[in-house]
């Protein structure tokens, strides 16, 4: 997923990480550790400051680009979550699982 000035990528892998990369040079910037199975989508925010992930684990994380921080752990799904996006304001984030659901998630407190 590209950032939304497209200088970053970010991608969800298999051994439970996300990574940020410098679109311009391909240089590795940091690897977001703290999900506990495989990352299976990644999403910026509209200002391009939090990453979002689904992972495997059924949870969805919450990420500061800047210092690599977790933020914010969202708990609901019973299977793995396989897909996050935020609104286009910013202030709702949503995800889909192989539960079956789509989970809609309040930001406006965590901004």
């Amino acid at each position: 997923m590209f950032s939304p000035d497209g200088n970053t990528l970010a991608s969800g892998s298999e051994d439970d990480t996300i990574r940020l990369w410098d679109v311009s040079t391909g240089t590795h910037l940091r690897t977001l550790t703290g999900d506990t199975d495989q990352v299976r989508s990644v999403a910026f925010s509209p200002d391009g400051k939090t990453i979002a992930s689904g992972s495997n684990d059924q949870t969805i994380r919450l990420w500061d680009v800047g210092t690599g921080t977790h933020l914010l752990t969202f708990t609901g799904h019973t299977d793995w979550v396989k897909s996050v996006s935020f609104s286009p304001d910013g202030t709702t984030l949503a995800s889909g699982s192989e539960d079956g659901t789509v989970l809609l998630w309040e930001l406006t407190s965590a901004e």
